[in-house]
């Protein structure tokens, strides 16, 4: 295999083909490198990864359907590799009334009512906000006006590489006798091409997703807890993911990720954006415990929180956002 940037004679000395081009006279005895043609090839794998699309849609590239959302909260990714051209690339985004949605969903729902139908008179919102997957403060709230929006909310990016990309990353800090055991889970979505990846893959077909758990300790005293608000600092860290291959090649997610001028067309209007992205993941440690006791004199048990050791009595209020458009 050949690295960019670089040149035949390094990546034939590279695989062991050649010795070092500067030893006596290897100028004259690899003068046939130069003389010849050669040609360097590569492929890849390219998903166009939508993090929130608002809400029910259709996605098309280049006049072709990649896709339907119905799912206001989740990440959808499509392979879009078969479909990519040189230029003029165009990615449309077909978006429904979330209201006509939700009535067609209620109307089809007869086995049973789900309350409540419509939102009190007084709100002047709009129906059956409970059969769809949307921000349900959207249809209208106590004290919120009604917007319900349609749109891409999130990011939008296209993710090309040829060995390997991260899927997702959660991480579940643990606290035992004076160490914290960090504890993290991902999915590799490998692409198998021409590199040999030593990795136990549960899938045996494509495209080889792959978990992979890794376990960190880290002693009590080397971090800075995380505390509820008004209790101390909300201290994070930062958790870079970084791969080495089998090779010794380092992998990093800045260079599995291209820059795009992606044309996004609908209602007639057209959009540009440039996209970037990038793993870094912000982490934090605490401890968390429910405590439910017997109360004397009563029937019913205690509920409260211990939090890094120490009882918090949690308050709040049921809150919307404040901004009705949420980009």
């Amino acid at each position: 295999s050949a690295e960019v940037p670089g040149c035949v004679h390094t990546a034939l000395q590279r695989q062991g083909f050649i010795s070092d081009p500067y030893y006596r006279y290897n100028d004259l005895a690899y003068r046939w490198i130069s003389l010849d043609n050669w040609t360097s090839t590569t492929s890849w794998k390219a998903v166009l990864v939508f993090e929130g699309v608002d809400t029910v849609s259709t996605i098309s590239l280049n006049g072709v359907t990649i896709g339907k959302t119905d799912n206001m909260f989740r990440r959808h990714d499509f392979e879009v590799t078969d479909l990519l051209k040189d230029e003029d690339n165009i990615l449309q985004v077909w978006i429904m009334s979330a209201v006509t949605y939700a009535s067609q969903r209620s109307h089809a729902h007869t086995e049973y009512r789900v309350p409540p139908d419509c939102p009190p008179p007084v709100q002047k919102g709009e129906c059956h906000v409970n059969f769809i997957r949307k921000a349900q403060s959207s249809f209208s709230w106590d004290w919120g006006p009604s917007f319900p929006t349609l749109g891409i909310w999130k990011g939008v990016r296209l993710e090309v590489f040829n060995t390997l990309r991260v899927l997702s990353y959660t991480t579940n800090p643990r606290f035992g006798t004076h160490i914290f055991a960090y504890e993290g889970e991902g999915i590799l979505d490998i692409n198998i091409i021409s590199k040999q990846i030593n990795i136990i893959c549960k899938s045996l077909f494509p495209p080889y997703s792959c978990p992979v758990s890794l376990h960190v300790f880290l002693s009590f005293s080397s971090v800075s807890l995380w505390w509820p608000f008004g209790h101390g600092e909300q201290t994070l860290y930062d958790l870079m993911i970084d791969v080495n291959l089998e090779d010794g090649e380092a992998f990093n997610a800045e260079r599995m990720v291209i820059f795009l001028s992606v044309y996004f067309i609908f209602f007639s209007v057209c959009i540009i954006s440039l996209l970037c992205c990038g793993f870094v993941f912000q982490v934090a440690f605490r401890t968390v415990e429910l405590v439910q006791e017997p109360i004397p004199s009563s029937p019913g048990l205690s509920f409260y929180f211990w939090i890094n050791g120490k009882p918090i009595f949690l308050k709040g209020s049921n809150w919307i956002p404040v901004h009705a458009f949420q980009e």
